[in-house]
């Protein structure tokens, strides 16, 4: 992973795995699979109330003192005082409590359910019956679908057209060329729920503004976002950016408010925009686009029928090994006298 660690990890809480992760993961943010959490409040919590209060305790989006107030009500109301594994859980909730959560890079998972989907997939390829030979072959046929999947999800999203779906045609058009095809189907919601989102009022500061924001016949829920002037930088206090990785609906509706045409640099993640694979952090470039992985794999199956037919007879297997040594190194020269860089092609 070129010495980088992860900074989230979702698990189900096994104490051996957060023993290691502690140890090994130093700055990563650990938190628990919400369905597991869930599931074990059916076993230790009977009462079906305090089950849905639960889960809004889980799930909701709250301030810290409005999840304080959520959690008393739940152990007043269905009588948990007493109970030992609601105590346990509750000093343990800055690993499962949204509101404790949110900054931290999540993505929005709150289960496992990509490490679920990548077996479901692979489970398509192999079974309990392959030996070890057809599982490697098996397993290989796997990474190449994965790998052609991704050569699609990249064509369709520099090539494939999208319909417009909001009267926030600026801003819809600014996400439509910057994010991948899937990020950017996503924006049109935030983009409508803006709409429900006002500027109440601004303040001046020493950087730039602070701008007060809540929702539609909500004015007692207030949001706070600001913009700095010099890098013209914009940061919500809800820190849905932070926590998803895409701008949420008060960042937007102060873009509207700011009559702004492109959305700023720093709510677009390089992970999710079109041009994420062409640079490496080092500025170098990866040289691995769409069309060289294309080419590539045509060049490893026309290699796979080469080797089937030179292996039969060690007449063949010569001639073929020389043609492919002398090819190569007339290539090799070709692309060296040439100063050819390993960049995109096409």
């Amino acid at each position: 992973m070129n010495g980088k660690v992860p900074v989230s990890v979702i698990t189900y809480g096994d104490l051996a795995m957060r023993s290691a992760i502690k140890m090994v993961f130093h700055n990563a943010h650990h938190r628990l699979y919400a369905w597991h959490l869930i599931r074990n409040a059916t076993t230790n919590v009977k009462n079906p109330r305090s089950l849905s209060l639960f889960e809004q305790c889980i799930l909701g989006e709250y301030e810290i003192y409005e999840f304080e107030a959520k959690w008393d009500q739940m152990v007043q109301v269905c009588g948990l005082q007493d109970n030992v594994w609601v105590g346990q859980l509750y000093e343990k909730k800055k690993m499962w409590a949204t509101t404790y959560i949110k900054g931290n890079f999540f993505v929005g998972f709150r289960i496992t359910s990509r490490v679920e989907g990548l077996h479901l997939l692979l489970g398509k390829f192999v079974n309990s019956r392959n030996n070890l030979s057809e599982f490697l072959e098996h397993h290989h046929r796997c990474l190449c679908h994965m790998r052609f999947k991704k050569v699609e999800d990249d064509f369709e999203s520099i090539h494939g057209e999208q319909e417009l779906q909001t009267q926030l045609t600026t801003l819809e058009k600014s996400a439509l060329g910057v994010y991948t095809k899937e990020v950017f189907l996503l924006f049109p919601m935030v983009l409508q729920s803006a709409s429900r989102v006002n500027v109440t009022r601004e303040i001046r500061t020493a950087f730039g503004f602070i701008y007060f924001v809540s929702r539609y016949r909500r004015p007692d829920k207030e949001w706070h976002v600001s913009f700095w002037l010099s890098t013209m930088d914009l940061k919500c206090s809800c820190q849905r950016m932070e926590s998803i990785g895409i701008p949420c609906d008060h960042l937007v509706s102060v873009m509207v408010y700011l009559d702004m045409v492109d959305i700023p640099d720093n709510l677009v993640l390089n992970r999710w925009s079109m041009s994420a694979k062409d640079y490496l952090h080092s500025g170098e470039l990866r040289g691995v686009d769409s069309m060289m992985v294309c080419c590539y794999q045509a060049l490893r199956i026309a290699s796979k029928l080469l080797c089937k037919v030179g292996m039969k007879t060690t007449k063949d297997f010569s001639e073929l090994m020389t043609i492919i040594n002398t090819e190569s190194e007339k290539h090799e020269r070709q692309q060296s006298a040439e100063n050819y860089s390993l960049g995109p092609m096409g």
